[in-house]
């Protein structure tokens, strides 16, 4: 078989089971009541990270545009004007702004969400989030500007 075949095997084999020894130690880290602390302190952090990402948005990001504000998980949905083309704005984006977003169509089996990206904020440190954001809210604003004139005069 090919290397990429090979590969390919061996990432479904790791993906169906966890390691023993991956086990253990969660095992352990329960059977020694650590896991209760564990999760309170990641919902906090999680939560303050989406908050921030949240907050960011709300004060960057142009005010035709909209957003999701997860209850849960580890990432949000922003939507575009539907003429803007998030797969296209990718290149772009990572070209001239050194920032990337997954692009919302490979989300939808019959081409819907062209105009959505997705972001994540679990990774980002604070300062990280911050400068993202503004690095994407340039990237919505430079291309909402190119729109056709019929779009801005339907904003009033």
């Amino acid at each position: 078989p090919s290397v990429h075949t090979q590969l390919c095997q061996a990432k479904q084999g790791s993906d169906q089971c966890s390691s023993t020894l991956a086990q253990r130690i969660i095992y352990e880290y329960g059977k020694r009541g650590l896991l209760e602390s564990h999760i309170a302190a990641s919902i906090k952090l999680y939560r303050t990270k989406r908050n921030q990402t949240l907050e960011a948005i709300s004060n960057l990001f142009p005010p035709d545009i909209s957003w999701t504000r997860p209850e849960g998980g580890f990432y949000l949905w922003v939507t575009l004007p539907p003429s803007v083309d998030t797969t296209s704005m990718l290149a772009w984006a990572i070209e001239h702004e050194k920032v990337a977003y997954v692009a919302g169509s490979p989300f939808y089996a019959h081409g819907q969400g062209k105009n959505q990206f997705r972001i994540c904020f679990s990774f980002p440190d604070t300062n990280q989030i911050e400068e993202g954001v503004r690095r994407l809210a340039r990237v919505v604003t430079h291309h909402i500007e190119r729109l056709p004139e019929s779009y801005h005069r339907e904003l009033g």
